[in-house]
Order: C-alpha cells, then structure tokens, then sequence
C-alpha cells in the first residue's frame, strides 16, 4: 500500500479533459512520455512532481496514491507534500534514518519527540498532535476536521497517525 497509482493519475487527467502533453506542460514535466510511463506504472513520479501532478489535475495529492484517502500513511503524506526523505528530515531537525524508521514503523519509544518533529514538518495541525500519547491509553480522539494526531503504538512510537475525521481509527504510517 501506498504506491504512486498510475490508473488514478490517468483517470484523474481524463475527468479533467487534459492531454498527457497539457499535463506535463502544467505540472512542469519534460514530456508527455514521462507522463504516459507514470500512467502505466513504469515508473512512479519523483515526490517534486506530486503536489504538481494533482494541482495540474485540481486533486488531492493523496488520491493519486493507492490508500484510503482518509488513512494516508506518513510516506503518502510526505509524497504528497513534494518532499524527498531527506528533505523531510532536514525540514523536521532529525537524522534521515530516524524518518526513515518512523515511516515504517520501526521507530522507539524515545522516538516521540521526532514523530513530533516529523508531524510539524508535514503540516499536521499544532493542535491535533498529542504530547503525551500514553496518557490517552495509545489512542487519543481528534475533533479538528482535515487535522491529525499522533498515537502511541502500543507502548513504541510506532508512528501511529489518526485522521481527524470523528470516530477515525488509528493508522499505521508504516511504507
């Protein structure tokens, strides 16, 4: 999960009466051909061609990744901002592999403070990331519709994300 989906960007360019050249032309891409090799999967766009891609295509970055688009995962979110893993972790004030872990999962408990770093870099809402996870028993509600919160993952920061929609459940941020 959490692939770049060339189906979505084909259909997403067609719902917006684009040629693949228009396409290219508007999100700044060398060539239709690029283009058309994202469509058939050959290759996934690098994350500074996402945020364009959909801008061009008036969608969400996130729908043209094969997620839920209510449960996107850290990576998706991070794509979806046009951000390369190191960029990220420049962004956020944290080593490369501390993202690197988080995005899969694999983070530790004195991760927290970086899954913070992480969250702020992405543009999570100040207001919808928890301090301290553990005291919400891991899962801590979000009443701010389009923000997030940060939950602990059973005692690990295991880089748990919770859509602010009501009654959203926890999810994995894992790639």
């Amino acid at each position: 999960m959490g692939h770049f989906c060339g189906d979505r960007l084909r259909h997403a360019r067609l719902a917006a009466g684009l040629t693949r050249e228009d396409l290219a032309q508007q999100a700044g891409v060398r060539s239709a051909d690029r283009v058309r090799d994202w469509e058939r999967g050959a290759h996934a766009p690098q994350a500074r061609y996402v945020p364009r891609l959909a801008a061009a295509l008036g969608v969400d970055p996130v729908a043209l990744y094969d997620v839920d688009p209510a449960r996107p995962t850290l990576r998706v979110l991070r794509l979806a901002r046009g951000l390369s893993l190191e960029q990220l972790a420049q962004l956020a004030g944290v080593p490369i592999m501390t993202c690197q872990r988080i995005e899969q999962g694999r983070g530790h408990r004195h991760d927290l403070t970086a899954l913070n770093r992480v969250s702020r870099a992405l543009g999570i809402p100040a207001g919808a990331r928890t301090r301290d996870p553990a005291s919400a028993g891991g899962h801590v509600p979000c009443n701010d519709v389009g923000g997030y919160h940060l939950a602990d993952g059973g005692g690990a920061a295991r880089g748990r994300v919770q859509g602010a929609r009501p009654g959203a459940e926890p999810f994995d941020v894992r790639a």
